[in-house]
């Protein structure tokens, strides 16, 4: 007789316990549909939420100052390439680390430069032999470099910057704001991405 009575009373429980769910789902349904009415620019919201933009804004991007020559064409001003996405780079011709990072940086300027990117590699040296302009030259021909390169001998540019490595890239938007930022070899699928996101945006 007691089994049957506990049987019952647990019966009864589970009862209550499914209209109380019921219940309670029935009210956060009748909530959302509320503030959905109460706030019509919610699905808005929540849409510009879904497309905002996934690279940060680092601020403007400094000025390139103090360079004393340009090979692959005339001076640039970050000014003057408003508009377009810029790949700034920051290298030197005997770093073995900016070495293993040419391949990929030809390659986003092939693929690229049609869509509206821009490089400006920044040669800053580090050794006595990279600070001789014929040397640098030279090794952009030998390397196949297309994209303009810029001699930053006294560390202007760097130091505008505030530069601390060999390789460095930075990326700027068509606003001329610094959007994305990568230091060392490495992360070329995650850089080209940002290329492409900026790119998109133009």
């Amino acid at each position: 007789m007691k089994t049957y009575i506990t049987l019952a009373i647990l019966a009864a429980i589970t009862m209550a316990l499914l209209a109380a769910t019921g219940f309670v789902a029935a009210r956060i349904a009748t909530r959302d549909a509320t503030m959905d009415t109460l706030d019509p620019m919610l699905p808005v919201r929540a849409a510009a939420a879904a497309t905002a933009p996934r690279l940060p804004d680092l601020g403007t991007a400094p000025e390139f100052t103090g360079l004393t020559e340009w090979i692959n064409g005339p001076p640039r001003t970050l000014a003057s390439l408003r508009g377009h996405v810029v790949l700034v780079k920051f290298w030197a011709y005997q770093c073995i680390n900016c070495e293993h990072t040419l391949a990929a940086t030809r390659s986003w300027y092939e693929r690229y430069h049609g869509r509206g990117l821009e490089i400006v590699a920044v040669h800053t040296p580090e050794l006595a032999d990279e600070r001789v302009p014929a040397n640098v030259r030279a090794a952009v021909r030998s390397d196949s470099i297309a994209y303009p390169v810029a001699l930053d001998p006294g560390y202007a540019t760097w130091k505008a910057w505030k530069n601390e490595a060999w390789p460095a890239f930075y990326l700027v938007d068509v606003r001329g704001h610094v959007r994305y930022t990568r230091i060392g070899e490495g992360g070329y699928g995650e850089t080209e991405r940002a290329i492409q996101e900026l790119l998109a945006g133009r």
